[in-house]
């Protein structure tokens, strides 16, 4: 008898919790390094699993200047998958300055707004992801995983 209870009290703890029965969306997003920029880490600075209408997601990641020039850098996307190019929002910002707000389909373009980094400099960039309370369906059980590309260019004149 007290092998069959230690048994069942096993199998009891070892059961996966009942869910709501709807699946949420997953986001995932990186920095992918460049020759003249570091990342502070190569992992995803954002995770959020199970993302409904009206939840959000934010994560920062520092960006540092390598080279010996003043760059402006613009910031686009690629995503692992299309499934919330319409769904998904984004903003980026540097430092707290607005780079992007809209859908992830328009980030895929890239940012018409860089930031500028001088040398030797490090910027936090800033990454707030949601689904709006006005998506009604096709986010349940899709799943994204986001790089963030930077294109630095030299700022001209210096």
């Amino acid at each position: 008898m007290a092998g069959f209870a230690v048994a069942m009290t096993a199998v009891l703890s070892w059961r996966i919790p009942a869910g709501t029965g709807t699946l949420g969306a997953d986001l995932s997003v990186v920095a992918l390094r460049t020759g003249e920029l570091t990342v502070s880490t190569s992992a995803p600075f954002l995770v959020a699993g199970g993302m409904r209408p009206g939840s959000a997601a934010t994560g920062s990641i520092d960006v540092h200047n390598d080279s010996g020039s003043d760059l402006r850098v613009a910031v686009a996307a690629q995503s692992s998958s299309s499934d919330l190019d319409d769904l998904l929002w984004l903003e980026v910002d540097a430092a707290g300055e607005d780079l992007f707000r809209g859908p992830l389909s328009d980030l895929l373009e890239g940012t018409e707004k860089g930031f500028e980094i001088g040398p030797g400099n490090t910027m936090t960039l800033g990454v707030r992801g949601w689904l709006p309370t006005s998506v009604d369906g096709g986010f349940e059980g899709r799943s994204v995983d986001l790089a963030l590309v930077m294109t630095p260019r030299a700022v001209t004149g210096s």
